[in-house]
């Protein structure tokens, strides 16, 4: 697992290629935000599989396993959780430590 902070303003899809830097995993789930060959190309050079389903718009969708890929609801889940978490509690999580240290926290109390 990697977390890597970003500004809200920023697209999480420009922090993609050094996410994958950083993982070591056999699959990778993303959303269709990151279906773009660009990101599936630095996967497939590190071995992984690509669990991406493309955009509508794509001519000829790639495969991927929909079971498999149910299954990123789990960190979907996990970040709406430390969410209601934060905006229940406190409102600490303006400084990336803090959003770090919420995060790892719930990690450990809220497994998936």
């Amino acid at each position: 697992m990697a977390l890597i902070l970003t500004p809200e303003t920023l697209a999480n899809v420009v922090h993609a290629p050094a996410m994958i830097e950083t993982v070591e995993a056999s699959h990778m789930l993303m959303d269709k935000a990151y279906g773009s060959d660009a990101l599936r190309d630095p996967l497939q050079s590190k071995g992984m599989k690509a669990r991406i389903p493309l955009r509508s718009n794509w001519v000829t969708p790639a495969a991927y396993d929909k079971e498999l890929y149910k299954k990123r609801h789990r960190v979907e889940n996990f970040f709406e959780t430390i969410k209601r978490i934060q905006h229940n509690t406190t409102r600490y999580d303006k400084t990336d430590v803090s959003f770090r240290a919420l995060s790892c926290s719930a990690s450990a109390l809220y497994p998936s």
